[in-house]
């Protein structure tokens, strides 16, 4: 007989398989049947029966034994408890591997929390793929939240939010990353996303500076004119975004500027417009691709990503955790 647990978290019953429990959380595996316990009647079908405990802060909480439970005034949770119940919910599904959407990424902190708790990190880092994709249209944008996600992600083990997060972060042109209370190991990945986004920004920098240095030639009939009409239009959205750094125009921001120049020269010649757009462009390309999975149509330094190189990538070796380790 599938032997059921009975956890109520704040007044919200739960109706759960002990063994399920058992399965995706080391907490349940370890206490369900401790020597400490007092066991169930035999034959009943509700073996295992939890209720929450708020402790003495007010603020944190945590599952306990009904028959360990001292009868009495109970401290009562200063913050809404709905929250709690609903991120509980989440940890159960994802030990279930039943889908479920986010309202907020702001729960994403609470269920990391939950799962650090009942030790079912794994169950919930399998399951938040899923749940972040089905939550894009109910929850702000990632970028929002991109420092508290990617520690979530660090926490969690998870690598898709991971590499998504870290797109985000390393990308950012104002470093926000570099004011955030993240451990060293996480800040040297930081980095080293970073210096790949910096080599690509150097690489363009050289690239255009070897063609403003070439033997300038105005007649369009000459080999030396692509270089020198491309110096030209550089130099015209080099000049425009000095003028208007006062509101914080970033490098990405130049850079895709000059990505969508049509280089249409007067006197117009179509072969040499296609030919120096498809240069630049070419010279443009590894710094301002798009790594993000969640938001294929994003381009760096426009919209919402004025500010933002999208170009950081992840190696496997790179992950700050060993990923063949299943259990932690």
């Amino acid at each position: 007989m599938l032997m059921l647990g009975f956890p109520t978290v704040f007044d919200q019953e739960f109706q759960v398989h002990s063994l399920m429990l058992k399965i995706g959380s080391q907490f349940f595996r370890k206490f369900m049947d401790s020597a400490d316990k007092t066991p169930a009647p035999a034959g009943a079908e509700i073996r295992y029966e939890y209720r929450s405990v708020v402790d003495d802060d007010g603020e944190t909480w945590g599952l306990e034994a009904v028959s360990k439970i001292v009868e009495g005034p109970q401290v009562l949770l200063e913050h809404e408890s709905d929250w709690e119940v609903r991120c509980f919910e989440y940890m159960l599904r994802c030990i279930y591997s039943q889908p479920f959407k986010f309202t907020t990424i702001l729960e994403l902190g609470t269920l990391a929390k939950l799962a650090e708790f009942y030790i079912a990190a794994p169950a919930v880092s399998v399951a938040l793929d899923g749940a972040l994709v089905r939550s894009l249209a109910s929850i702000e944008p990632l970028i929002d939240q991109a420092g508290f996600c990617l520690d979530m992600a660090y926490k969690l083990r998870n690598e898709f939010l991971y590499k998504e997060s870290m797109v985000y972060v390393a990308g950012d042109w104002w470093g926000n990353w570099d004011k955030c209370s993240y451990d060293d190991e996480l800040r040297r990945c930081i980095t080293i996303a970073n210096a790949g986004i910096m080599f690509h920004l150097d690489q363009v920098n050289r690239e255009f500076s070897c063609i403003s240095t070439s033997n300038p030639d105005t007649d369009p009939q000459n080999s030396n004119y692509i270089d020198y009409a491309i110096s030209q239009r550089i130099q015209h959205h080099t000049k425009e975004w000095r003028e208007r750094r006062e509101c914080k125009k970033t490098l990405a921001s130049l850079y895709a500027a000059i990505w969508d120049d049509p280089f249409e020269f007067a006197p117009v010649d179509r072969t040499n417009t296609k030919s120096a757009r498809e240069r630049v462009r070419q010279i443009l390309r590894p710094l301002l691709k798009n790594n993000l999975a969640l938001d294929k149509n994003a381009r760096a330094g426009q919209g919402v990503y004025s500010d933002c190189f999208l170009s950081a990538e992840v190696a496997d070796e790179d992950l700050p955790w060993d990923p063949k380790e299943t259990d932690w």
